[in-house]
Parts: structure tokens; sequence; C-alpha cells
């Protein structure tokens, strides 16, 4: 199904769709079964339903939301906003400064615990907010040596206890690291960082009262990271993309 050079609203039903907004600001809606959502240029907002979709918002500021099943959403150029939800996703903000969420529900709502699958999360390029589920993989440019030197905000908190995520291209220069917490349960948090060692490669344990929840593997070179570096946040204070 195709759109057109309109403000467009496209929804697929039961089975196997592919939906192509074209120009304007679009709604795609994949509904049921493995889906193709493609917004093209304009703001688009881009909704796969249930099973594996693959979303790609293209052009400008979009937004892309896996719903249940293992997605891929690709945001392109443009400030986009990323979440799979459920399932294994993979997310790839693309050019521009991108929001990434790799957890099921709102955070900043009930920063507890996190039900939803490992998921891959690549910012690319542009100062990129991932917010990290329990176990899952982040990176901040994807690359090795970063060309636009753009900060990028990893997140994490008590939701991953257990099964903290890990961020695989921090720059201690040019990177933060963000912990949320619920001042109701924890009302004067410790920042805790730890290293170990795992084949010659250091890996920073980042943590709040002991309990690990975020990974930081930093190689054989860079920085070090002290608890000071991390920002700790409540549900109360918003985040700045």
């Amino acid at each position: 199904l195709d759109g057109n050079a309109d403000n467009d609203e496209v929804y697929g039903q039961a089975g196997n769709d592919s939906l192509f907004g074209g120009d304007g600001n679009d709604t795609l809606g994949g509904g049921t079964g493995d889906d193709y959502l493609r917004g093209g240029s304009g703001d688009d907002e881009l909704r796969g339903g249930a099973d594996n979709d693959l979303l790609e918002g293209a052009q400008n500021a979009d937004f892309l939301q896996g719903d249940g099943g293992n997605d891929t959403l690709k945001g392109g150029p443009g400030k986009d906003f990323l979440t799979g939800n459920l399932g294994e996703d993979e997310l790839e903000g693309g050019p521009g400064d991108d929001t990434l969420i790799g957890l099921a529900g709102n955070y900043l709502d009930a920063p507890t615990n996190d039900a939803d699958d490992t998921d891959s999360l690549e910012g690319w390029e542009g100062a990129d907010f991932i917010v990290m589920g329990a176990g899952d993989d982040a990176w901040g440019e994807f690359v090795t040596t970063r060309a636009d030197g753009a900060s990028d905000t990893f997140v994490s908190g008590v939701w991953a206890s257990g099964d903290p995520p890990t961020v695989h291209d921090f720059e201690p220069s040019v990177d933060q690291l963000v912990l949320y917490y619920d001042p109701t349960i924890l009302t004067d948090p410790d920042v805790t960082v730890t290293t170990i060692d795992i084949g010659g490669d250091i890996t920073y344990q980042i943590g709040l009262d002991g309990d690990v929840l975020m990974l930081i593997q930093m190689g054989t070179s860079g920085g070090a990271i002290v608890p000071t570096d991390i920002d700790l946040r409540t549900p109360s204070i918003a985040p700045t993309i």
C-alpha cells in the first residue's frame, strides 16, 4: 500500500504487509504479520504491531515503535525516536540526534523491572540518547573511530538489576552515563565502580549500592571511569535530548 504527497494514514491488517508513506507526515500501522513499513520524507509515525517487522523512517524526524515480536527499526537521517518494546529488537538511529529505547514501557513512569528481551541498540552518527534494558548491547556510533565527535548518553537503571546491559564504545572524555533509580526505595544511593579483566580487556561495572546496572567495555585503552562521572536521576528528572 502506497501513500502519496499528502499526510496519509495507512494501516495493514492480518498478513505480511508492505506500507509506504511517501511524502508528507504519515502514520503507518502494520497490524499482525511480518510487515515492512517505510515512511519516506516528512515526519512519520510507524508502528509495526505484532510479529517481526522492519520499520524504516527514511528522512526527517520519525517515530518508530516495534511493539511485539523481534523487530528491526532504522531511523535514517533526522532526529528520530525509536522504541522496540517487547521482543529481541535491533534499533539503528542513523545520522542525527536520536533517542533509542531498548525496554518495554515508560522507564520514567516505573523504573523497576524490564520484562523485555535482549536488544541491540546502535546510535550511529549524532548525539544519541540510548536507554538500555536488561541484557541489551549498545553502541554510540558502531564504528572504531568517531568522525563527528558527538556526545552520546547511555542510560540504565534499577530495571536492569540482575542482567546489566553492555556499552561497547564508550568514550570517557565525550560520552555520558546516566543511572535512574526509585528514590522511595534507594533514599541515598552510592555509585559503585569496579573493574574486571576479561582476556586482557578492561570492563567497568557500574552500579548503585553494589548492584551492577551497567557494563562498560573499554578494551585495552581509554580513560578511567570514576563514580563522579555517573549522573544519577529519578523519574522526576526528564531526560535532556
